[in-house]
């Protein structure tokens, strides 16, 4: 796998996600990349994303980042972040961040319910931070870290599968605060990409702006194409056995990415149903260039008329992405901007065609590090629509 689970809340819904609660919002107006990011205004005990994958096992190790920048510290010391066991209660498993009324960030292990090492330094206000933390399931070491240098380490048990991003969870009740959150990203230690820490990645969402290689029965790229949240009025459709469509995508440089930044990774999302409430089968595809090599998800199940980000299921599988291409499929090597700017997206159907196939969204959410980029820098400018539009600095 490697690369778990990213998002950078460029999908300014929550239905895109398994579970959120409490005061959770999206802000466009204050992002470290693409056009959005986490807002959390703390006014009770509770309010956060959930993100879900596979528990752990024994000897694996998972790496999170996210990137923080806090308006107003909390009124009292929180979880901002969390692991654990998706049998296990969230309060009692696994390892959290935590931000304090001083706003240093701590490193705490839910189950023995200790500090691991110190607190970090004390984080400016209106500046973003890269945070990352790392744990070996069952017994294993550590860490965590605050824009890539070390705060905190220690052995301890560590249990991990799901998820969350916000405040709370500590039946803390909060009278005040305000954080946002970007770029989360989860890796593990397999593979032979993405296997160690996320570091400085940034993430955009990249949209379809043309027809491509094959199309759909019904509907054009244009159906397609939009910035979240998506126009369900508009769709693809397709009904015949094995089909896909395949469209273009905007240029790298309008989603901020220049010519010599690295590409970490590309996943392809679906925002899409069946035609009737029956189970449809549906698999996301990408290529570097038309005609040439594809790279397929899995089959994936949707038994509502009604659309789902993804998948139908808010328990496995979990709403998340179901094609993270690490390299490029044509030659194997590193994805490049230039790479970007030719690849195509498709929509397809498996073997059944049986209840038809909709599609109202297709995109590629793109990591990638700018060249000589440090955490604490800031956002480059993101060009929409002819126009630059930048991220907020108050």
């Amino acid at each position: 796998m490697a690369r778990l689970l990213m998002t950078g809340a460029e999908e300014q819904a929550t239905a895109a996600f398994p579970l959120t609660t409490g005061g959770i919002s999206f802000s466009t107006t204050v992002f470290r990349s693409g056009l959005a990011s986490f807002r959390f205004v703390a006014a009770s005990n509770t309010g956060y994303v959930e993100l879900r994958t596979d528990d752990g096992i024994t000897g694996q190790t998972n790496w999170v980042g996210f990137s923080l920048r806090i308006t107003t510290a909390p009124s009292a010391t929180t979880r901002i972040a969390q692991s654990f066991l998706s049998t296990g209660t969230p309060s009692t498993n696994g390892h959290s961040i935590r931000l304090t009324a001083s706003r240093t960030l701590q490193f705490w292990d839910n189950v023995d319910v200790a500090q691991l090492g110190s607190d970090s330094a004390a984080l400016d206000l209106n500046t973003w931070y890269r945070v990352e933390w790392a744990s070996t399931w069952n017994n294993g070491t550590c860490s965590a870290r605050l824009n890539g240098v070390e705060f905190a380490s220690d052995t301890s048990f560590s249990d991990w599968g799901y998820f969350r991003f916000g405040y709370g969870t500590d039946a803390v009740s909060l009278t005040s605060g305000e954080w946002h959150i970007d770029d989360i990203a989860i890796n593990d230690n397999t593979g032979a990409n993405q296997n160690t820490w996320p570091g400085d990645g940034k993430i955009v969402h990249m949209y379809v702006d043309g027809a491509g290689e094959s199309a759909a029965v019904t509907g054009t790229f244009a159906d397609i194409d939009d910035p979240a949240p998506p126009d369900t009025s508009t769709e693809i459709e397709l009904t015949t056995n094995a089909t896909s469509a395949f469209y273009t995508c905007q240029s790298a440089a309008s989603a901020g990415i220049e010519a010599s930044d690295t590409i970490n990774c590309v996943a392809v999302g679906m925002y899409w149903r069946a035609e009737t409430a029956a189970s449809a089968t549906a698999r996301v595809r990408i290529e570097s260039q038309s005609g040439g090599v594809k790279t397929e998800s899995a089959a994936v199940t949707n038994a509502l008329a009604t659309h789902s980000y993804h998948d139908d299921a808010i328990v496995s599988p979990w709403r998340k992405y179901k094609l993270i291409q690490h390299t490029d499929p044509q030659a194997g090597g590193a994805w490049t901007p230039a790479l970007i700017d030719t690849m195509q997206l498709g929509f397809g159907n498996s073997t059944d065609a049986n209840p038809d196939i909709w599609c109202s969204w297709l995109w590629a959410a793109v990591e990638f590090v700018p060249a000589g980029a440090a955490a604490t820098l800031p956002p480059r400018p993101i060009i929409v629509s002819q126009a630059v539009k930048r991220a907020s600095s108050w």
